[in-house]
């Protein structure tokens, strides 16, 4: 058991059964400057608490407990079925559940790289910049991308950048797939006509053209173990409640033509990654980074379990 907080400290609690495991976790979330105390299982939650770290399936009694407060949940998840299905519509219903961390199995603490950067962001900073997510001395590039045949080139850019970093084509092909689901999202999805409404969401075959203002940005790094993709908008457009209803639409094999595809790209650049960071500031941007192990077992990847982190 951690000591009791110290003044004027961010409070958080760390409830997993393991206690291997929360040891790990609270170190990590010490680190991003909370006072930490950890249990075994989640008690009454305290007033004071700005965050708890709780096993996927304490999820709803945690979020239940903080739903009026400005406190946040982050549930660590070990399979990639019927709890994500369940979680889904829970952090569409209820805000203060802000990640879903991926972690090898029960008793086993996540990635200390993405437990450090969801807590830190929950004190408040913006989402770290895209080398942070690599290490460092990466290679990357960065390409604004206004129409097509620019989104065509950012993609096989990215999908060149890591076969030529030595991973196989079948990874740099799932490498092509997350960024062009992200880059067309940025591209169609997010711009706005002047009375707010969108402009090219209602047919994403359209070969149109942004202004240099309004152009989407690509960014790629990858250090040889691990590529990151990011695309950002200007635009600030994505919900929690797109988010969230394209990824369940993704687990339960359904689709969504109102907008001018299947509405399943967020639910194909999760499925095709293993985390996804998403940093929106409503009406000025929307940024989303994938992140790729790029030794993966491809044989069992669509069934590992990976993070989602939604502020």
């Amino acid at each position: 058991m951690h000591p009791e907080p110290h003044a004027g400290e961010p409070r958080s609690l760390v409830a997993l059964r393991d206690r291997a495991a929360g040891r790990r976790v609270a170190r990590v979330v010490a680190a991003a400057g909370f006072a930490v105390q950890v249990v075994d299982e989640p008690p009454a939650i305290p007033d004071d608490v700005a965050l708890v770290v709780a096993e996927a399936e304490d999820a709803l009694l945690v979020s239940r407990w903080i739903a009026d407060r400005r406190a946040r949940c982050v549930a660590l998840c070990s399979d990639d079925g019927a709890t994500l299905e369940g979680l889904f519509p829970l952090a569409l219903d209820r805000p203060p559940l802000v990640a879903l961390l991926a972690r090898a199995g029960p008793g086993q603490a996540p990635r200390d790289s993405e437990l450090l950067a969801v807590a830190r962001r929950a004190l408040g900073p913006p989402s770290p910049p895209i080398d942070r997510h690599v290490a460092w001395g990466a290679a990357g590039f960065v390409l604004r991308v206004v129409d097509p045949a620019q989104r065509d080139a950012a993609v096989a850019k990215a999908s060149e950048l890591v076969l030529h970093l030595g991973a196989t084509r079948r990874v740099a092909e799932l490498a092509g797939e997350v960024a062009h689901e992200l880059v067309m999202n940025a591209l169609y999805d997010a711009p706005t006509d002047e009375n707010g409404q969108p402009r090219h969401a209602h047919d994403r075959r359209a070969g149109i053209r942004l202004s240099d203002g309004d152009a989407a940005t690509l960014r790629c790094a990858c250090d040889g173990a691990h590529v990151a993709i990011e695309a950002e908008d200007r635009f600030g457009r994505l919900t929690r409640d797109h988010l969230f209803a394209s990824l369940l639409r993704g687990l339960r094999g359904e689709q969504d033509h109102s907008g001018g595809g299947a509405g399943l790209g967020l639910f194909i650049a999760w499925r095709s990654s293993s985390a996804l960071h998403f940093d929106v500031e409503p009406g000025a941007r929307t940024r989303v980074t994938a992140l790729l192990d790029l030794d993966a077992d491809l044989r069992d990847f669509r069934r590992r379990p990976r993070t989602i982190h939604f502020p």
